[in-house]
């Protein structure tokens, strides 16, 4: 980690106490982990069982918002409104097909489109709601294990697929 310093025990096995509590040095692992090129686990296709099932999870403080819609595909939005950045649903977990921002009363249905909103005739001409769905982290699915994040990375299933063509050639 460039730039932190820390006064290391004579055993090497000994971690300084104060990497347990600097926040510069934890600013730094949550960026070069969780902001990183790294996929992480967010789901399991068996926590999301039925259409309209969702459950919520903060990945490094970025709420997400994971759910089976209608048609039972399992889609992930970041936890917020695309009106305001309200956070949209507080439950942990649920069974629900639309989400309505507390702030200003937008709806969602499950598929993350704007489906109503209230006195759409006061916005500006030309207001469309086609323009303001749930924006959506990337994400991918491998034997129904949903990852999320990484934006350097191939896809979770090709990135395992690889690791196979490794190990079988170095058999």
């Amino acid at each position: 980690m460039t730039g932190i310093k820390l006064s290391w025990p004579k055993n090497y096995n000994e971690v300084p106490k104060e990497a347990f509590v600097r926040e510069d040095i934890y600013a730094e692992e949550v960026k070069r982990i969780f902001h990183g090129t790294e996929w992480h686990p967010i789901a399991h296709e068996s926590e999301l069982p039925n259409a309209g099932d969702f459950k919520t999870y903060r990945l490094s403080g970025v709420p997400l918002l994971i759910g089976r819609d209608v048609e039972g595909v399992v889609r992930v939005f970041y936890n917020a409104c695309s009106h305001r950045g309200n956070q949209l649903e507080t439950a942990v977990m649920g069974n629900k097909t639309e989400f309505e921002c507390p702030y200003h009363r937008w709806l969602f249905d499950s598929k993350g489109n704007l489906a109503g909103c209230p006195n759409p005739r006061e916005f500006l001409p030309g207001f469309n709601k086609a323009d303001y769905p749930l924006a959506q982290p990337r994400f991918d699915s491998f034997l129904g294990l949903f990852s999320s994040r990484s934006h350097q990375k191939p896809s979770h299933y090709w990135h395992i697929l690889e690791i196979r063509r490794i190990r079988c050639a170095n058999c």
